[in-house]
């Protein structure tokens, strides 16, 4: 039985530079184990090419591209191509030896170093070289297929599952093309090769390139032997897809590469090799560069992109390469209003949207103006709809707040509050209702929390007079829920000579105008009523339950300061601090500097105009002695030395020389 013969293999490279029809190598193969030797000769010529560069290509369905070929070309033999096709590239390989040959072509990017020439328009229709020109960054090389065709009788045929561009395959796809049949001794065979854009990726590729470098490999075998054995041109396991993020279980891999198991799989001539990741695992070429897999960098640093180990002295059998996994980003989902993934507010019209979910969550993201004319988020002409969701201000400022509407209860940003709104800035013009009327909620109900918000501008009114009526409040016109760390500032600033502030017949404060919930840590500076000063002292007008911080209070105030820089006036339960404090009413911890701005007729005080409810540990700036309805009288000086006030706490009072006392979580 004849013996197998190892194959000898070829590489020849086609570069731009060489001639058409040069013979690119040769070399001698002895075979024969019996009586007598014979010599096989391999002596491959190439001519008929072109350099593979794709430039300028327009996309093209896969039917179209053939056509190109198939039906533009169908009658021209292989000899002709006159002018050469759109987008291909013929190759005649002749055979000038004296033995079969069996083939492989494959593909390989020129790097920007290899690329000698680049392309530039002629001014005649056709193409020349620039040597002067940067190099290219192959930047087509993403979505480029290169196939290869075959003439079929008269026909040219596309190879299926071949794609030559390694950086584009697909399932299924292989970046080398094995004929099946060998090509005989003197005798040669045509292919074309295809660069196709395919129509998927659009436009934004078609002025991009992609260099090139087409490796036609040539074994010879013994005509009398089985094809086969430990020299055959083997070929490669199509590469299948790789998940995106790539599936790593660990972040830190180490590989082992050990050269003798990949021994047979390389030319063992060189007395070098290189090693080459290929996703998590290495594999070991003669000739390519080391790269870490998708998702891996290498660590550490000082390991080299290409390691380079002797084989022939033997100084490196086995090595081990670490890599660390990258941080890969998660992508961002669209919002759905889930509190992991909130619905964006950034201007009027997405406010509005607010409407259609309003048990959702929000953030906004951006500072906005609202038009004229604003209608309450819930309000209804039989029943308003009370926000349950939450909105998270992040800080940002919605301004040009003006929502007049006379004949309506509950009139604000929103209708009732009964969920959570934060950190947001509120610039109000005007606001005004029959009645429950506040910048951020006409009502915050029960369940609803306002944390951390700032509310600045000329006016809040609640213009009911009957007993019922009213409720203005610079924050909410009724509060039943919390109210914490959050301020206002009224009809002060800019407004002087319109300075109303907040406006109400019937209980109107700085914050809010009756409060049944709890109010913490916060404070207000503006003016109660102050633009009717005149009438009121002068008996033309009647106003009750007018506080600088609440006008009337059935629940708890604790850790909460005003300080006016507008006045407070009314004409029966006036306060500084709060009109009326009823038998549940709690104030703890607290503080008013009226700065003689506080103003009533009957039942007026600089704290508290009436008070049947508890207060402790609380004070009002005096230049007397004694207590004013609950509120310990003290002076400036003694306000404003440094010393922690007793019963006040450090860790929510921050007390310094020269200053009032301020809140650490609401600093003014």
């Amino acid at each position: 039985m004849k013996k197998k013969v190892l194959i000898s293999v070829l590489s020849v490279l086609v570069v731009a530079t060489l001639l058409v029809g040069a013979t690119f190598a040769w070399f001698t193969d002895v075979e024969k184990t019996d009586a007598g030797f014979k010599a096989g000769v391999l002596n491959i010529e190439l001519e008929g090419y072109e350099p593979l560069e794709f430039t300028n290509l327009r996309p093209l369905t896969l039917t179209q591209f053939d056509d190109e070929l198939i039906d533009g070309y169908a009658n021209r033999n292989t000899e002709g191509f006159d002018p050469i096709p759109l987008y291909f590239q013929p190759i005649t390989i002749q055979n000038k030896g004296t033995l079969p040959a069996r083939l492989q072509l494959t593909v390989r990017e020129a790097e920007p170093n290899d690329q000698v020439k680049n392309m530039v328009d002629n001014g005649d229709g056709g193409i020349m070289w620039d040597n002067s020109m940067v190099d290219c960054e192959n930047s087509l090389k993403p979505v480029l297929k290169i196939y290869v065709y075959e003439l079929v009788g008269e026909e040219w045929v596309r190879i299926e599952g071949v794609n030559l561009n390694t950086a584009s395959l697909e399932e299924g796809e292989t970046d080398v093309f094995n004929p099946e049949t060998t090509l005989a001794a003197k005798e040669n065979v045509t292919y074309v090769i295809g660069g196709h854009l395919p129509e998927s990726v659009g436009n934004v590729y078609q002025a991009e390139h992609f260099h090139s470098y087409l490796y036609v490999g040539a074994g010879q075998t013994d005509p009398d032997a089985e094809i086969g054995g430990p020299g055959e041109i083997v070929e490669p396991t199509p590469i299948e897809p790789t998940p995106t993020p790539a599936p790593y279980p660990v972040e830190n891999v180490e590989i082992v590469v050990n050269f003798d198991d990949q021994s047979s799989e390389v030319d063992p001539d060189p007395t070098s090799i290189y090693v080459t990741f290929t996703d998590d695992v290495l594999d070991v070429v003669a000739g390519t560069d080391v790269t870490a897999p998708a998702g891996y960098f290498f660590s550490p640093a000082e390991q080299t992109e290409q390691s380079v180990y002797n084989i022939e002295t033997g100084s490196a059998s086995e090595v081990t390469f670490t890599v660390e996994k990258e941080a890969v980003p998660t992508p961002t989902p669209e919002p759905d209003g889930s509190e992991e993934n909130p619905y964006h507010i950034y201007d009027e019209a997405t406010l509005r949207a607010v409407e259609n979910e309003m048990d959702a969550h929000y953030i906004v993201i951006d500072d906005f103006s609202l038009a004229r004319g604003w209608n309450p988020l819930g309000l209804g002409d039989s029943a308003d709809v009370a926000f349950t969701g939450s909105i998270d201000g992040q800080g940002h400022t919605i301004s040009g707040l003006h929502s007049v509407l006379g004949d309506y209860s509950n009139v604000g940003l929103f209708a009732i509050n009964n969920g959570t709104i934060k950190d947001l800035n509120l610039e109000i013009n005007e606001i005004e209702g029959w009645s429950e009327v506040g910048a951020i909620a006409g009502t915050n109900d029960t369940n609803g929390v306002i944390s951390n918000v700032r509310v600045t501008g000329k006016y809040v009114g609640a213009l009911s007079d009957g007993s019922n009526g009213g409720f203005a409040g610079g924050i909410a016109g009724r509060n039943r829920g919390t109210i914490q760390y959050s301020s206002s500032r009224i009809g002060v600033g800019g407004y002087s000579g319109n300075a109303y502030g907040v406006v109400a017949y019937n209980y109107a404060g700085g914050i809010a105008g009756g409060n049944w919930g709890l109010i913490k840590e916060s404070y207000a500076t503006g003016g109660i009523n102050s633009g009717y000063y005149s009438a009121i002292n002068g008996g033309q007008l009647r106003t009750y339950y007018a506080g600088g911080l609440v006008g009337g209070n059935l629940g708890t105030i604790e850790d909460c300061y005003v300080n006016l820089e507008a006045l407070v006036v009314g004409y029966q339960r006036v306060g500084g601090f709060v009109g009326w404090n009823g038998s549940s009413g709690m104030v703890k911890r607290c503080y008013v500097v009226h700065n003689d701005k506080a103003y009533g007729v009957t039942d007026a005080s600089i704290s508290i105009g009436l008070n049947v409810g508890s207060v402790s540990n609380s004070y009002a700036e005096s230049t007397t002695s004694g207590t004013a309805n609950g509120f310990t009288r003290i002076t400036r000086a003694n306000l404003t030395n440094g010393n922690t006030l007793s019963g006040f706490s450090t860790s929510v009072w921050s007390f310094a020389s020269g200053r009032y006392p301020d809140l650490i979580n609401n600093p003014r």
